[in-house]
């Protein structure tokens, strides 16, 4: 995986309007022309990050502005008002909500308190967030040893949450994780790159291309993810990679193991129509 190959996929994106056009390359740029984020700023980066837990952002985006307004503008004080589940029930009422939305939503005032109580330790959730390196701070944001763990947050939304607050970085999802891997565009040891091995190589595409971190992030992520670029998917549609002949596998990357066996089925585990439908795909 080289520079140039994130710089086709940004092209490919571009060219059929399929990159998502995320706001976090302008925090980013915020955080490195000098802003301040405020407590309400980085309960809103909080919020948002749980949002994405196990669901697709495209279903959460177009009720962004609802989502404000039902958190009061993440006023701290407003929000300590209302239960929980008045939350819970309001993302769900959106059609938003996920598997955790409940739990998280129960936990909200607790986060609050906790970010209040670093605010009293570092004289703000800013100090805090950029006093040691991003891999430090999502390790202090998720890990159950540290004091300052926040609950109903793991390290992928860690990164999510920093990230939304300006801090350049990138989030090992599963999107991410899976490209990466040494089945597709990555040269790990395993078929899912670890999240250290994502975050290297998403350091290493930086340091080549110039990109912010949050950038090269946006760029595989919106490759693979559904409602948007859709083609390193879990079953990736290999016709459509514009660096396939990069990828990790024997056919020049229009076949990997999972589209072989959906092929295999599909093809009723005739060899005849599984020759053809392979002779198809190579334009042989």
């Amino acid at each position: 995986m080289t520079g140039e190959d994130i710089l086709l996929m940004k092209e490919y994106l571009t060219a059929n309007c399929l990159q998502y056009d995320d706001a976090i390359h302008v925090r980013v740029a915020e955080r490195k022309a000098g802003k301040q984020f405020s407590l309400e700023e980085h309960i809103a980066a909080l919020v948002y990050a749980q949002l994405t837990n196990q669901t697709k952002w495209s279903r959460i985006v177009p009720h962004l502005a609802e989502i404000d307004e039902l958190f009061f503008y993440y006023d701290p004080q407003e929000i300590k008002k209302y239960p929980g589940s008045y939350f819970a029930d309001g993302i769900f009422a959106l059609k938003c909500g996920n598997i955790s939305t409940k739990a998280q939503m129960n936990s909200l005032h607790k986060n609050i308190a906790t970010m209040e109580s670093i605010t009293n330790e570092y004289g703000s959730m800013d100090v805090f967030v950029t006093s040691v390196s991003p891999l430090r701070m999502v390790e202090m944001l998720s890990s159950g040893k540290s004091k300052y763990k926040m609950a109903m947050l793991g390290e992928a939304l860690a990164w999510e949450y920093i990230r939304n607050a300006g801090i350049d970085g990138c989030k090992p999802d599963t999107h991410l994780r899976r490209f990466l891997g040494n089945e597709r565009m990555g040269t790990t040891s395993g078929t899912t790159a670890t999240v250290n091995e994502t975050v290297e190589q998403i350091e290493a595409l930086s340091a080549e291309t110039g990109l912010p971190l949050s950038s090269i992030d946006n760029i595989i992520w919106s490759y693979c993810a559904d409602g948007y670029g859709e083609v390193c998917t879990a079953t990736p549609h290999c016709e459509k990679c514009v660096v396939r002949a990069k990828c990790k596998n024997n056919t020049g990357g229009l076949f990997n193991n999972d589209i072989l066996r959906k092929v295999c089925v599909d093809c009723d585990m005739d060899p005849t129509k599984i020759g053809q439908y392979i002779l198809k795909k190579l334009g042989l």
